[in-house]
């Protein structure tokens, strides 16, 4: 499944590892479609929220969903491709 994000860039580089650590504890590993940590944090200040790709564990579903966080949930953001 490939999912762009308004902001994102569609040049076709793979998408970038983040860890994401949201209000309560959770943490979410996301593939982001951006062509850098910069580009990420950059379409967060600008579109309020954070968008990506995430495997879903369950084998009886589908294997990757999207999912969009707002800012104001997101404590932090780990790039784990640097």
């Amino acid at each position: 499944m490939r999912y762009f994000p308004p902001s994102a860039s569609t040049v076709g580089d793979p998408p970038r590892r983040a860890e994401v650590h949201i209000a309560g504890g959770r943490r979410i590993s996301l593939k982001v479609f951006a062509d850098d940590f910069e580009d990420i944090a950059r379409g967060m200040i600008r579109d309020r929220f954070l968008m990506g790709v995430f495997e879903v564990d369950d084998p009886d579903q589908v294997m990757e969903r999207a999912i969009l966080i707002p800012t104001n949930r997101i404590d932090c953001v780990v790039d784990l491709d640097e």
